[in-house]
């Protein structure tokens, strides 16, 4: 009999999770060539039956499924023996919220990765995951070995070999493979141990939430080995600045956490934090580039205790919420204060009330004409979303927008926006009158690679041409993620879809930039039409975007036109489109109707 196993005698089985078929198929043809034993399940409840049957090295989980979702089948997972260390990534959309990643691995995920997934990270994850299996399952086959050869002469080896499982089973759940500082898991248990300590002594302690800015851009020009290089560094210079008993740790991707446990001065917080400043600025120097030196920046965000938080949850969301602050403001640090805090009691029961108002249609469409200046025809309506709240009365969208953005509704928000307004066209058209509707896109609707295909659903449920449905996107919209926002405006634009680009002059993007997208329409924010009669800068700045615009064949359409000064202004500057309070106001599409047959304008 052989003594050394150099390979596990059973299949290496990944299990993939999701309700749609095609997306199986998708995982299975970036995984089929790794030589693994891929498994379908289309549900959660098939997923529970299979994790009992048989051994996975990896469960691949949607979250998103009917019935049962991939946190309530996670959760599951865990709680069966069988199944209970079997390591969970999460596929999640680009619209997903830090409160529902952090919700994921509160469940037991290990891992994220969002929607649509870039094959070589999926097979770089798996191949950790299956390293580990057949490490743990040689450990295992070697302790049976072990323990049919002596299993009456040996029992107290074959007992330490057990203890040395079981401690290498610990040391994966609480520790990170890549760096080997503790996990989330780990730093939370012994966060939750300090604050029982604390609140009998009474003493201070601080968490420190930590982002590595831009390090997809490392990533993406050294590649992910080299990027995985400079996180080990990270993790052992983090070591090396903070000695026992405080703590570092990895919480995943480019995210770390500090625990200061027993904080003897508030001033040491500053202390830390210089600390940490100056040794992630120290260069890190990659091998195979020549001695490039790389430098890494970061954001910091600090909660205390009892100040900020009595409970783990309480203090780790609140440094989120203030690194996201530090992110932010480009200062490096933040401490929280409540008034950094979007998630306030009453913006979260707004969201809540936010779900429901759209099945009860509490919501409706606004409509604003925008007019030729040289024919003064009518040459398409702006749709902008009003809530009409039954208690509360009329809500503005800048008082719920912003928060939907952030915690991933508006999504459907936005779905539910499209909707309306092509339904609302589509009766128009049967009334005679055919005029295009532009809506507006988030940063979040131009990272979901799903939104064309949704689109052209609605448009084929109302019998509608593209053309009859715009698109409106500020520049700071497009400049979040620029790649993947032009590859998506790329494929809605080839559907037959214009576009206009808004608030132009109030954003960051290259003109370079701007000159490669699909744009047909700018529209000069009206923070310099409103003024341009009195302010001769802001003039100039008008005068100029209409210029390059014109330069760029592009037609120009001034918003905030409130008079007809202005009007005349815009007119002799070559102005193509204006749209404004001298028009109209925003108004629902019963008075437009009416409007459409009394204005003066041409339809």
């Amino acid at each position: 009999m052989k003594k050394n196993i150099s390979k596990i005698s059973m299949p290496i089985n990944i299990l993939m999770v999701d309700d749609r078929h095609e997306n199986l198929l998708a995982l299975e043809a970036i995984l089929k060539d790794m030589g693994h034993h891929l498994v379908f399940a289309h549900s959660g409840a098939e997923a529970l039956k299979l994790v009992l049957k048989n051994e996975f090295a990896v469960i691949i989980l949607d979250i998103e499924m009917p019935t049962m979702n991939g946190f309530d089948t996670a959760s599951l997972i865990r709680k069966r023996e069988k199944s209970k260390s079997t390591p969970i990534i999460f596929l999640t959309a680009s619209n997903a919220t830090e409160t529902s990643i952090f919700q994921g691995y509160l469940v037991g995920a290990v891992d994220y990765l969002v929607k649509p997934i870039e094959p070589e990270i999926l097979r770089a994850k798996v191949s950790v995951f299956v390293d580990l299996f057949v490490k743990t399952e040689q450990v295992r086959q070697q302790a049976a070995l072990l323990h049919r050869m002596t299993q009456e002469a040996h029992r107290e080896d074959i007992s330490k070999l057990k203890k040395k499982s079981e401690e290498a089973m610990w040391q994966m759940a609480h520790y990170d493979v890549l760096t080997g500082l503790p996990n989330r898991n780990m730093i939370a248990n012994r966060l939750r141990d300090a604050i029982e300590i604390n609140r009998s002594t009474g003493s201070l302690l601080a968490f420190f939430l930590i982002d590595l800015n831009r390090f997809k851009e490392i990533n993406d020009t050294l590649g992910h080995p080299h990027g995985d290089l400079i996180l080990k560094e990270i993790g052992a210079r983090l070591q090396e600045i903070l000695p026992e008993p405080n703590m570092a740790a990895r919480l995943g991707g480019d995210e770390f956490a500090i625990l200061l446990p027993k904080l003897a001065d508030i001033k040491d917080i500053d202390r830390v934090i210089q600390k940490i400043i100056k040794t992630l600025t120290t260069p890190f120097l990659i091998d195979g580039f020549d001695g490039l030196p790389i430098m890494v920046e970061a954001s910091i965000g600090v909660a205390l205790y009892p100040e900020h938080g009595t409970n783990p949850n309480a203090l780790m969301q609140r440094a989120d919420v203030a690194m996201y602050a530090a992110k932010q403001s480009g200062r490096g640090y933040a401490i929280y204060v409540p008034d950094l805090d979007k998630h306030s009691p009453e913006k979260l029961m707004l969201l809540t009330e936010l779900r429901r108002a759209m099945d009860q249609n509490e919501l409706t469409l606004y409509y604003q004409p925008k007019i030729a200046m040289v024919t003064k025809k009518v040459i398409g309506l702006e749709g902008l979303i009003r809530w009409k709240h039954p208690s509360r009365g009329m809500i503005p969208p800048d008082a719920f927008i912003l928060s939907a953005e952030q915690t991933g509704l508006i999504g459907p928000l936005t779905l539910f926006v499209i909707e309306a307004a092509a339904r609302q066209c589509k009766a128009w058209q049967k009334e005679g009158v055919a005029i295009p509707i532009a809506v507006n896109l988030s940063a979040r609707n131009l990272m979901d690679a799903r939104l064309p295909e949704q689109v052209s659903e609605i448009l084929a449920r109302y019998d509608l041409s593209p053309s009859s449905l715009q698109f409106e996107i500020t520049e700071s919209a497009i400049m979040a993620d620029p790649h993947r926002a032009a590859e998506l405006l790329a494929r809605l634009h080839k559907m037959g879809h214009q576009f206009s680009i808004d608030d132009f002059g109030t954003g960051y993007s290259s003109l370079g930039y701007l000159k490669r997208l699909p744009v047909d329409e700018i529209k000069i924010d009206q923070s310099f039409v409103t003024d341009m009669v009195l302010d001769e800068h802001d003039e100039t700045i008008v005068r100029s975007i209409i210029d390059l615009s014109h330069n760029l064949v592009v037609r120009v359409v001034a918003e905030g036109v409130e008079n007809k000064e202005t009007w005349d202004h815009l007119s002799a500057l070559g102005c193509d489109v204006a749209q404004g309070y001298y028009i109209s106001r925003p108004i629902p599409a019963n008075e437009l109707t009416r409007w459409l047959s009394e204005s003066p304008w041409v339809v």
